[in-house]
């Protein structure tokens, strides 16, 4: 929360992260119940970022390919979840998706296919 806050008061209007939240190492698992837009922490700080104007980008998990298999914060109204695309273009198996306890579909996108995406290198530009 306080990084998203922090980000913010810099002027960040887009921010990406690559974590979701769900079940945890001491055994803890967010029901569906909690998945509701409105009640884990990270959804909360998701939330209130959007509501001021940044866009946060999260993922929508990998313990598809079942209904409601989300983590937080993709459940966020106003966070856009990227769900994970396979090489033709259809969700990719172990991609998450909703809907959150309230009904909304997600994921709200999905990434371009791991084969087809590119990263920039470190050297030269033209390499990209």
């Amino acid at each position: 929360m306080e990084g998203l806050e922090w980000l913010e008061s810099q002027g960040a209007r887009v921010v990406i992260t690559d974590r979701g939240f769900r079940t945890f190492g001491d055994g803890f698992t967010y029901p569906i119940e909690d998945l509701d837009g409105a009640t884990t922490p990270a959804t909360v700080a998701s939330v209130l970022a959007s509501e001021r104007g940044v866009l946060v980008v999260t993922p929508v998990g990998d313990l598809g390919p079942g209904a409601e298999t989300l983590v937080a914060p993709a459940d966020g109204d106003g966070v856009l979840a990227a769900g994970a695309a396979a090489a033709d273009g259809t969700q990719a198996p172990s991609s998450s998706q909703g809907p959150t306890a309230d009904g909304r579909p997600k994921p709200d996108a999905y990434g371009v296919p791991g084969s087809a995406s590119r990263q920039p290198a470190p050297h030269p530009p033209s390499s990209w």
